[in-house]
């Protein structure tokens, strides 16, 4: 079992099967702290720091192995800033490519699995509309929104409410 990351409403249904991101559950780990990392240095803004927990929030250690996949359209995205948001986005996987932060890790990624999920990722970012923002609420009672903005003393990331993605895959 592993994870998928989907643009559905995006996509006919023979282009989602190529289109969507699907990642063995090992893989989606280190997908997930390598954007964790990018987007919690990057974030300045409110929406930003909810982008930032919102990913962290996807942390298999408590969610469970193949349980955190999940589509575009559920991020947590407003319909007026949605273009400052989406750019955003587009810095933490262009921070994350680069790898930035990724020294803060206790291992070495490999390489060219990640990049590879990073580049795909980015494409279904980019192919991305407006239109297609969930009206359902992104924080719920499986994913909830942490009460306070706090980061790891170790790796100065934001936390979600049951702590650190990165300490939990310790």
């Amino acid at each position: 079992m592993g994870n998928n990351i989907t643009n559905d409403k995006n996509y006919s249904q023979k282009e989602r099967l190529d289109k969507m991101l699907a990642m063995s559950n090992g893989l989606t780990a280190v997908l997930i702290e390598v954007l964790s990392l990018s987007a919690s240095y990057l974030a300045k803004t409110d929406a930003e720091i909810d982008f930032a927990i919102w990913v962290a929030c996807h942390d298999q250690a408590i969610m469970g192995r193949g349980m955190v996949g999940f589509d575009l359209s559920e991020l947590p995205w407003s319909t007026e800033n949605f273009e400052a948001e989406k750019r955003f986005l587009l810095r933490v996987v262009d921070s994350a490519k680069a790898k930035q932060y990724w020294n803060l890790l206790d291992y070495e990624p490999r390489e060219e699995m990640v990049l590879c999920s990073l580049e795909k990722f980015k494409d279904l970012i980019e192919d991305f509309s407006k239109e297609f923002i969930s009206t359902n609420n992104f924080w719920s009672k499986t994913l909830p929104k942490p009460a306070k903005h706090k980061k790891c003393s170790l790796h100065n990331i934001y936390l979600h409410e049951e702590g650190c993605v990165i300490c939990n895959n310790m």
